[in-house]
Parts: structure tokens; sequence; C-alpha cells
């Protein structure tokens, strides 16, 4: 396996369990000096302003002066006594001109950008460099995150704890900016407490990214590593030449992967690894509700939500796959609603997820990405008869019933008519040696063949998706059942299909008796144009007088189903009594009104 496939799976597994330590080569391939090479320019400069000749070893020179030691520190306080003066000193090293940073030089190189990317993905939260510059925090305010910057040994003593950081980088040796930097070897051979037990900890507790360090001068740092615990997690060590002496011992000794490759180039094709796995996961949903809120980041509107498209199509292939979907065993020996039922359960829990996406781009998408899915549910209704009972044979049809219920709804309470219009009459379903529309075919009784009321049964199976996770809430899902509920029962009535005999609607009053939703339908066909929205794909009839001539057929059944009520009301009382006028569910006497 490549290094930064299994540092990709490491930090996908276990998000924040790996440190990284960067070091100076990082920023050398930036083009930014490291700190040896600013202490050599600025004593050549010093060489330069007093025309002596331009030093072979500017160090030794510096120190024959007298003037103090070459170290970091000494030398600044030397040629820059006030922080001010540092920073005027310091700003051509590491801070761009206004012409640099037109050419995008002395900015963050590919190694601090892929690992600010790592940072903000929360792959990676604890940063130990080296380097004196500011490229790395510079980087990671890019992608939107303010990290914390600590650059003295004081600044880490009174740090939170490592657990609670989100985003930390620590300058071992300090910031160019701050007075207290580790330069020499003197200053190098020991760290102070606080920093000695951070290292410590971070050696101990994390894995490690080893970027661009050679080892070879920093005898404090090297001292911790070999003297750490190994780590429950791996090391990965990238350098683009092999390792120094210093380097290999302890990348042995930590059992590490040594990588050589441009640091930049390894990390950046990690941090896509990473990404990928992410967004893969975040595909392929495993719960409803996370089905639900992928589908409602991917139709925001923010990008093309192409992810979505390849996620449904993956997801449909594998409810076809289904076992209960391949099975053409439909005899059973003895009773078969044990079988039934057993099948039925496998065929909810394994088209959930789908439902959920399915039911979420129907509310949120638009007639583009209704065709990611509305030609799939045709496509799950298998077209092969074979001879059993019926009920078996029907349960194939049960994901395509469940897509077109969750999807019908959810386009109601969008008030998405034109979709709703296609889902009942758009499409034809080739079934038992006839073609019928998907609205008089895929009917809830399919799935629940052997219960009592097949209608409230499906209600109540989408209701914690989309009233709960969908967010439509009680007053909205029930309104669009409502709806959807009166427009299937009038396609099925409309096609002489006699299921169910009582569609499960909300009425009240008495001869007439109405129903909320029909009141509705009628106020909103008055503003429909033929052929669109409602009357869309030939439903309804296609036109307003084809519709009314069905809406006067159903009042016509809803009155006699009314009255068939109010009988066996006036039976339960002894045959006279009160006849109920207040809301409630014809044929279902003992349903509770919400």
């Amino acid at each position: 396996m490549d290094a930064h496939v299994s540092l990709a799976m490491a930090l996908a597994a276990g998000p924040g369990t790996v440190a990284a330590l960067v070091g100076a080569g990082a920023s050398a391939s930036a083009g930014l000096p490291t700190a040896w090479q600013v202490r050599q320019d600025l004593i050549r400069q010093v060489a330069v302003a007093e025309r002596a000749p331009e030093p072979a070893d500017p160090e030794s020179w510096w120190r024959a002066r007298g003037e103090g030691g070459a170290g970091y520190d000494d030398l600044l306080a030397a040629l820059a006594p006030t922080p001010q003066g540092r920073r005027d000193l310091l700003r051509g090293y590491f801070e761009p001109t206004a012409e640099e940073r037109d050419r995008e030089e002395k900015g963050p190189g590919a190694v601090h950008d892929a690992l600010a990317r790592l940072v903000a993905d929360g792959a990676v939260q604890v940063v130990l460099t080296l380097n004196f510059d500011p490229l790395i925090e510079t980087a990671i305010r890019r992608v939107g995150v303010e990290p914390v910057v600590l650059d003295s040994a004081a600044a880490i003593a009174g740090m939170d704890p490592l657990q609670h950081q989100r985003a930390l980088v620590v300058h071992l040796h300090g910031h160019y900016l701050s007075p207290e930097t580790l330069n020499t070897p003197e200053e190098l051979g020991t760290y102070p407490q606080a920093t000695t037990a951070l290292v410590d900890e971070v050696f101990d507790r994390y894995g490690l990214l080893v970027l661009g360090w050679s080892a070879a001068w920093d005898t404090a740092l090297r001292g911790r590593l070999q003297a750490a615990r190994s780590s429950r997690y791996g090391t990965w060590w990238v350098d683009r030449a092999l390792l120094s002496d210093h380097a290999q011992q302890l990348a042995v000794a930590r059992r590490a992967q040594e990588v050589t490759a441009d640091a930049g180039d390894f990390l950046s094709r990690a941090a896509d690894a990473v990404e990928a796995i992410r967004e893969r996961r975040v595909q392929d949903p495993t719960t409803r509700s996370a089905a639900v809120s992928y589908a409602k980041r991917a139709l925001s509107g923010r990008s093309v939500a192409i992810p979505l498209h390849d996620t449904l199509r993956r997801d449909v292939d594998r409810v076809a796959s289904l076992e209960v979907m391949r099975s053409t065993d439909f005899e059973v020996h003895g009773g078969w609603q044990e079988e039934y039922a057993r099948r039925r359960d496998q065929l909810l829990a394994g088209a959930e997820t789908l439902t959920a996406l399915v039911a979420t781009s129907a509310y949120w998408g638009d007639s583009r990405t209704d065709q990611w899915w509305v030609p799939t549910i045709g496509r799950l209704a298998p077209r092969g008869v074979h001879g059993g009972i019926t009920p078996l044979i029907d349960l194939r049809l049960g994901p395509a019933t469940l897509l077109t219920h969750a999807a019908g709804i959810s386009a109601c309470a969008a008030g998405r008519d034109d979709l709703v219009a296609r889902l009942i009459s758009g499409y034809r379903i080739v079934w038992q040696r006839g073609e019928h529309s998907s609205g008089a075919t895929l009917v809830p009784h399919v799935l629940w063949a052997d219960g009592d009321d097949a209608e409230l049964a499906m209600r109540e199976h989408l209701r914690p998706l989309l009233q709960g996770d969908l967010g439509l809430g009680v007053g909205a899902y029930d309104e669009a059942w409502e709806r959807w509920a009166l427009l299937t029962y009038l396609e099925r009535h409309r096609a002489r299909h006699n299921r169910p005999a009582h569609p499960l609607l909300l009425v009240e009053d008495h001869e007439p008796v109405s129903t909320p939703a029909l009141t509705l339908l009628r106020r909103d066909l008055e503003a429909a144009e033929q052929g669109v929205g409602l009357l869309g794909h030939g439903n309804l009839g296609g036109t307003v007088e084809a519709a009314e001539v069905e809406l006067v057929n159903f009042q016509r059944v809803l009155d006699r189903l009314a009255e068939r009520d109010e009988l066996a009301d006036l039976a339960r009382q002894g045959g006279s009594g009160w006849i109920n006028t207040q809301p409630r569910y014809l044929g279902r006497p003992d349903l509770t009104v919400r």
C-alpha cells in the first residue's frame, strides 16, 4: 500500500490522532530562508556595510569582532535591540513585498496548503514546527480556521490541554518576531521544562507525520523522541532526500514508514485521499437521518450535486440486489403471512436510506435532479411474472411503491405539482400481464397485504422520515399525506382499481360530507392550466373539465361511504341516536384525529 494511502486511512479513521512535525525543509521548499541562512546573510550585510571583504565563514568573522555570539538572538540584539527594529530588519526575509506577493513568493507552499486542508478537515489538530516563519498559520487561516499559535515556553506553560485543541501550531524554536528563539547548538541542546513536557506528551500520545526534518542539529528534540514510548499510532517520515543518519535511527526506533518524496506532493495526495474517503462515507449514508442530511447538503445549491446522482444510482443497484428482489420462490407451505412479513421487513430495512435520499430529492430538488431517480422507480418494478402466492409476488413491487409514496408526499409538501402528477400518471408499470399507471399499481397493499389497513400502515411508516428527518412537522406532513392520498385514490378510481375501499382522508359534516383535501384541490384546479402542474402527464384526465368530472364522482363515493358509516353508527346505538359530523376518518371509527 502506498504510504500516502496508509496515512489517509489512519487520519480518516482516527481524526486528530496524528500530529505533524515540520522541519526546515517545508519552509525552504516555499522559498524562505532558514534561521541559519538568515544569520549568515545578516553578518555578510554587516561586512558589506563596513566595506570589509565578504567573509568565507560569517559566524567566525562575527565572533572575532568581540561583539557577542553569532546566535540568532545575540545577533539580533546587537543589530536591532528593539522589537520594531527586529521586525524591520527581518521583514524582508519572511514577509513578501507587494511585487513578491503578486509573484506568489514567500507565501505558503504546497506543504503548508495541504497541511492546512488536513487541519480544516479535523484530520490533524496539532502541528509542531521548527521554523520561525508564519507560513503554517497563514495557510490554516486561508481555509477559514483560526489556529492557536504558541511561540514561547511561557505560552506553552499556559496553554489548554492538548485534547481541547482544535488547531494548535507550536513554534518549538520560537517565531522570528518573538524575543525568545532557539538556534545555536547550545540553545538547541536543552528545552525549557514546559516545552519538554509538551513534546513528551505529543510523542507519547500521537502518531507522527514528520515533514522535512533532518534531525541533525536539534539535539533536545532528538533526545525526546528517542526517549518516547512507542506510540499506539503510526509514524510517517517524509523527505525528498534519503534520511540522515540521525533521522534514520529515529525512524527505525519509531517503526516509521520512510517516504522519499516531495513533501508537498505527498501531503497533497494524502489530503486528497482523506477527502475521498470522507466523501465516500458521506455519499453512502448508513442511516435514514444521515441520508437526509447528505441529500440536503448536495441540493443546497453551493455546488453541483453530481455525487448525489452517483449515490442514488449505487443505492438503487443495492436495493435491486436484495435477496427478496431476486427471489423467484413464491410458494410457502402452510401460512404465508410469516414469510411475507420477513421479506417485507428486509425490504423496508434495505430501502431505508434510498427512500430518505429520494424523499429529500423530491422536496428540495428540481426537474433536472428528478431525472436522477424518477426513471429508476419503474426499473425497480420487476417484469417477470411467476406462479405462487400473490402477496409474495406483489411484494417485489415494494421498493418502487415505497419510493413513489415517499416522493409523492414530499412533493405535495413542497408544492411541486408537476412532479406529483408525474409520479401518479407519468410512467407505466408492466405487471401481471398488464400495463397500468404507477399511481394505480404501486398501492400500499403491496407492502401491507397481511394487515387490516395498508393506507394507515404506509402513512405511519413514512411519518418518522418525512415529519421528523425531513422536517415537515406534524401539520405539514398530515396535510401533504391528505393531498397525496386523495390524488392517488382518484387515479385508482379512474383506473377501476378497487384498493382501498376507504381512502385515508379526514372528513367532516354530513350530507354532503366534505374533506379539506378535496376543498383545497378544487381551489387549486380553478387556477390550473391544461396539461401542466397537477394536470400534467394526463393526471386527472389532463384538463380542468375532466378533473371536475373525477371530483364529482369522488364526492358521490364519499357520500356513499359516509352513509355506510352513519348506518353502522346507528346500529351500534340500537337503531337510533346522533349522527357524527365531527372530523373523522371514513371506515375507521377508532382512528384518533390529531
